[in-house]
């Protein structure tokens, strides 16, 4: 696991997949925490650092919905080849669904730091 920030104001450009709530898509009750601590209902992404947990990113999807968001939990497993995931509230907030979601699609992410 990478365990070094990036610096402030580093963006990335990466495959993106989605992670949902443990009782799936459209579940808004609170399931319990992610890493962050955070109920699962916060909007937010999972990027492979544990340093940056719980920092401030900006976030560019493809349909171009652009949010500032915490990072919410540590993640993809670089087996997939993926540099983010989007949690299923900020997609919901984004338009979309598990059926239009792009997963592989590049999403711009750009680090901003604890505040």
């Amino acid at each position: 696991m990478n365990y070094r920030a990036p610096a402030v104001g580093q963006t990335f450009a990466e495959k993106c997949s989605w992670f949902g709530f443990a009782k799936g898509w459209h579940d808004t009750g609170d399931d319990g925490k992610n890493a962050s601590g955070l109920p699962q209902s916060v909007p937010g992404i999972a990027f492979y650092c544990r340093a940056t947990l719980g920092h401030y990113w900006r976030v560019v999807l493809p349909n171009g919905y652009t949010a500032v968001v915490r990072q919410v939990d540590i993640g993809p497993a670089p087996s997939t080849h993926r540099g983010i995931d989007i949690n299923a509230t900020l997609a919901a907030l984004a338009g979309y669904k598990p059926a239009n979601f792009p997963t592989n699609s590049i999403v711009k992410f750009t680090y901003l730091g604890k505040k």
